[in-house]
């Protein structure tokens, strides 16, 4: 790792002794409390540095994301891809499941995560573009800044960070010239956290 910091080569053999031991990436906030940084920023300049130099893939979206690009070579997992999505539609389900293989520790919870294929324009203010695939994690809970796949009106389907500030739940765009959705929870349905962008594939 020729090039890094200590403080770099540090944290990318925490990622990798996280990533073995419990199987899932460190979040921001855990490599915050391991290293002892006075805020989730300093995680996020490392991380940056860590893409720029090809540690990281530079399509890392979150903190539940770091995987290695020296473990994607290693065996994969077939994950299903069941539809495609446009922003703002329903989801499209096909009527005929493909399996797409994914490094293993891409992955956090295989038997309960899916594959969408985005078609359109629509997500492009979250920096997603048509032709991505969006790792999904098929959940009804999230944790406060994590992008997740919600359902308005059992119709339009949006991708947002997600806060929880009961009874409401606020859905914030990652550009800040959006504003933000403030909703009832019984008003909108949380369907999965994007665990993970993959583009061009």
């Amino acid at each position: 790792m020729q090039g890094l910091s200590k403080r770099q080569r540090e944290i990318v053999d925490f990622i990798e002794s996280y990533l073995s031991e419990k199987r899932h990436s460190p979040s921001y906030r855990d490599i915050q409390h391991h290293f002892g940084f006075s805020s989730l920023g300093s995680v996020y300049n490392h991380i940056q540095s860590l893409k720029k130099k090809g540690v990281l893939p530079e399509n890392t979206q979150n903190g539940r994301s770091l995987v290695l690009l020296a473990e994607q070579k290693k065996e994969g997992l077939e994950i299903p891809l069941i539809g495609r999505l446009r922003g703002g539609m329903p989801i499209e389900i096909f009527s005929q499941v493909s399996m797409i293989t994914l490094p293993s520790l891409m992955v956090i919870s295989p038997y309960s995560s899916y594959l969408l294929r985005v078609i359109g324009s629509e997500l492009e203010e979250e920096w997603i573009r048509e032709g991505d695939l969006l790792l999904v994690e098929s959940k009804n809970d999230f944790e406060d800044k994590e992008m997740v796949l919600a359902q308005v009106g059992g119709q339009t389907t949006l991708i947002k960070q997600g806060f929880n500030a009961s009874p409401y739940i606020r859905l914030e765009s990652l550009n800040p010239k959006v504003q933000p959705l403030i909703l009832r929870k019984d008003h909108v349905q949380i369907l999965g956290a994007i665990i993970s962008l993959i583009r061009n594939y």
